[in-house]
């Protein structure tokens, strides 16, 4: 006898539509290697208790390329596990659209807003729910947790295989190492590891460093704090010409952020009231963006970029106001007025 359609439909359902739109999601995240790309409803508490991000964002690709090849490969398992993860994904994005989060990082850094993917999680979790598989006749059914070597053995296999690729595949994903003009566009690559950069000026030569796999910022820590002494000014291109000498800023900034367009337009695109690097963000580990650029309003400004290889998490711009080498004021984006706040010699 020919089985019902939501047998058919629970089986294209659990055994395809699901796992695809969950491998698609673990590329993505795979490639890009950007734990900034996770809910901010799972990084920011994983971070507060001490969690590294970047090690938690492998262990999440690992388990989605688990679930996806236990739901190709179980037919006991795949709806159930289907719907356990598509109900978890919608708890997590009705999180992220109640915090106002205009993107989930479902698809790692590319742009995907919560309420479309809630939507289409919504529509599978629902097909999930409502298509049910026919029931298998009594002799052919089988405990729910019963040994079967075959199965088990490789789904162990496989196991081995997802936790490999999430934490080997970044590996092998090189970062490039080219300096950056002020519109993001690569010019002649300097060594982008370890050296010391010699200021003539009678500054501290700041030994620059690799930098972590990520970054955040936490700019109220580095008021009172000597320049030199900051981690990140030893991931930067470079050094902050004279930084130890009378009063100056440095603006990190975004080339496709519309926010720092706007201060460095207003506020720093005619006559500087004192010396003012820029140090460009790139918005991914291995490149930066090259659509959207803005054309950079500070002529005047010395023009500096961070290090690739490292997920930079910040809401910019950040400015940083300095007085012989001493912060004096740090603030990012997270309040919008924040950076005009270190604006203090304007």
């Amino acid at each position: 006898m020919a089985a019902p359609l939501t047998h058919t439909l629970s089986i294209i359902l659990s055994r395809i539509v699901t796992p695809v739109w969950l491998l698609t999601g673990a590329l993505f995240k795979l490639y890009f290697d950007m734990p900034r790309s996770l809910p901010m409803t799972v990084w920011k508490p994983a971070h507060a208790m001490g969690i590294n991000i970047q090690h938690l964002l492998h262990v999440i690709v690992g388990v989605e390329l688990l679930l996806v090849g236990i739901m190709v490969l179980s037919s006991r398992w795949a709806r159930p596990l289907a719907i356990f993860i598509l109900t978890l994904f919608s708890l997590i994005l009705i999180g992220e659209i109640l915090l106002e989060n205009d993107s989930c990082g479902c698809l790692g850094k590319i742009h995907t807003p919560p309420l479309l993917i809630l939507i289409i999680d919504g529509i599978i979790l629902f097909g999930e729910i409502v298509c049910k598989p026919q029931p298998k006749p009594e002799q052919e059914k089988h405990p729910m947790f019963s040994w079967q070597p075959w199965p088990v053995t490789i789904i162990f296999v496989w196991a081995i295989a997802s936790f490999g690729a999430s934490f080997g595949v970044p590996k092998l994903l090189k970062h490039p190492t080219p300096e950056t003009s002020e519109n993001g566009t690569q010019t002649d690559p300097p060594v982008n590891g370890s050296e010391v950069v010699h200021d003539d000026g009678g500054c501290t030569a700041i030994v620059g460093e690799r930098p972590p796999d990520y970054y955040i910022f936490d700019t109220e820590k580095w008021i009172g704090q000597r320049w030199e002494d900051l981690e990140i000014a030893r991931y930067i291109n470079g050094e902050v010409d004279d930084y130890c000498k009378g009063r100056q800023y440095v603006m990190f900034y975004n080339p496709t952020c519309d926010h720092c367009f706007e201060v460095l337009e207003m506020y720093f695109s005619n006559d500087l009231p004192v010396p003012t690097t820029v140090v460009a963000i790139p918005e991914y580990k291995r490149k930066f963006e090259t659509e959207g650029v803005y054309d950079m309003p500070c002529v005047d400004c010395e023009k500096l970029t961070l290090k690739f290889g490292c997920d930079w998490i910040i809401s910019p711009p950040a400015v940083v106001a300095l007085e012989d080498g001493i912060v004096k004021c740090a603030k990012d984006s997270q309040d919008p007025e924040g950076p005009i706040q270190c604006l203090i010699w304007h």
